[in-house]
């Protein structure tokens, strides 16, 4: 039987009408595509993408793990449909936002440009004339970009990296301490400039001639008044926050010409900020705290904050180091506050001031203890003090040589002070807070009592230890 092959035209049109099938299959599967997404953006825009995000619960951590961080990089592709739009956005941010470089992003950015140098020398030879600026004008800060951006968390901009090595990095800045001659030249030559409002810095560094920036002749030539915070001011910081939000350089101009930044942002983050909780530290915190320090490690305090919301990166630093860090436990900062060492802290602060270092050393305690047991004991600026709030048993009111007693109990439960109940007589007007005498049933001094009192127990509920250790047991449990 003879095979008959087919010929070239019914090939040819066995072939268009499997493609024209398969057109058909895919616009089908596309039309379906279509909706599907159409769907999704109706479900995206009813969605609240805030809603539980502070409920997270972080069930593990990997040590030593770096953030996740989204696809936005790809954006900055130029082939990305998304470029014009991404660049849009990191030009909006580049000029908003302040992104401080960390150590890590420092040392790559070091390593790329000496990279760079090294290149630029090899190629074209060094020149002994060529300036520092010079030589940095011929660095492709692009590729240095790159680099810099591979080790951290954000993309840095060429720009950015060459601002950064010219006027802060470069060995060629002088950043020695200023010399008495060096002081006197520089209010020298700023007292030939006709304008005392207008000066140009630049040229005031440049002829001063050592090497200095113009940053830092300006500071050494103008002194910045100092800020002091009052209310006025602590209004107009959270009006700022409500108005700029985070953006720290317009809130610092709107509350005060003599603050910077950083100053705003530390008295709103660890004063002012309504999110911020000052309540003693629960079970469940400590736990969160613990878990997050064992992922994130003992430097990234502001990671560790993150995932215990309300509390600031100081509060939980000050939480781990001095309560659930396994390696102070059993040491001397470990030894738990009596009233003798109330006392003794009390009589030491007298002496040396708030010189902690040297009370730590009397004390045979940490320095960083013994301020935070004084900042309990000590009542408030304003006020009366929240130890002295309860009257005095008989056996407290005065000491044997007839003085009042200046050291009162810590954490005295809280009551009214009976003043009207003080004749005129007992009032000292030498001292600056004088307390009243309780007075027994018969209206005699509390010190004519029978000395028997003095050997009476405290009453239940006047405790010892500050509230940071009244639960220290408890919090030491999650750690085993």
């Amino acid at each position: 039987m003879d095979f008959q092959r087919p010929t070239r035209e019914a090939l040819a049109l066995q072939a268009l009408q499997a493609n024209q099938a398969h057109q058909y299959a895919l616009a089908q599967h596309a039309e379906k595509l279509t909706a599907e997404l159409a769907e999704l953006d109706k479900l995206l825009a009813q969605a609240d993408v805030e809603d539980g995000d502070e409920d997270l619960e972080c069930d593990f951590y990997i040590p030593n793990a770096k953030p996740p961080v989204g696809p936005i990089r790809s954006f900055g592709n130029p082939e990305s449909p998304f470029f014009q739009d991404a660049t849009k956005r990191n030009r909006y941010l580049s000029f908003t936002v302040r992104h401080s470089m960390p150590p890590k992003e420092v040392e790559a950015l070091k390593a790329a440009v000496n990279a760079e140098l090294r290149r630029v020398e090899q190629l074209e030879g060094a020149s002994s004339t060529t300036t520092d600026t010079q030589m940095a004008n011929k660095l492709d800060w692009t590729v240095i970009a790159e680099k810099v951006s591979d080790s951290s968390s954000i993309t840095r901009t060429a720009e950015e990296c060459k601002i950064k090595w010219i006027g802060d990095l470069s060995p060629a800045i002088n950043r020695g301490p200023w010399t008495p001659a060096e002081l006197q030249n520089l209010e020298n030559i700023v007292k030939k400039r006709p304008s005392k409002t207008d000066i140009n810095w630049v040229d005031v560094a440049r002829e001063l001639g050592t090497n200095r920036l113009p940053l830092d002749c300006m500071r050494h030539n103008i002194e910045r008044p100092r800020h002091v915070w009052n209310e006025e001011s602590d209004r107009r910081l959270l009006e700022a926050v409500r108005q700029y939000g985070t953006t720290w350089s317009l809130v610092a101009k709107y509350v005060s010409p003599n603050l910077t930044a950083n100053q705003c942002s530390t008295r709103y983050l660890r004063t002012l900020d309504p999110t911020l909780r000052r309540r003693a530290w629960t079970l469940e915190e400590d736990k969160r705290l613990v878990s997050a320090v064992a992922g994130y490690g003992r430097a990234a305090w502001t990671e560790v904050a993150n995932t215990i919301p309300g509390r600031s990166n100081e509060q939980c630093r000050e939480r781990w180091v001095n309560f659930l860090d396994p390696a102070r436990i059993g040491t001397k900062q470990d030894k738990e506050w009596d009233e003798e060492q109330d006392a003794a802290l009390i009589e030491a602060v007298n002496v040396h001031g708030k010189k902690w270092k040297a009370i730590g050393v009397q004390l045979d305690r940490s320095a960083n203890s013994c301020r935070l047991r004084y900042e309990a004991l000590e009542p408030p600026v304003a006020g009366p003090s929240r130890l002295s709030e309860t009257p005095l048993e008989d056996h407290e009111t005065e000491t044997p040589s007839g003085s009042a007693r200046s050291t009162p109990k810590p954490r005295a439960k809280k009551t009214q002070p009976q003043a009207a109940t003080v004749p005129s007589t007992a009032a000292k007007p030498a001292r600056p807070r004088p307390r009243p005498l309780a007075k027994n049933r018969t209206g005699a001094a509390a010190s004519d009592t029978d000395d028997s009192a003095a050997e009476e127990p405290p009453r239940k509920g006047e405790e010892t230890r500050c509230f940071r250790c009244r639960n220290l047991k408890k919090t030491r449990n999650i750690l085993n």
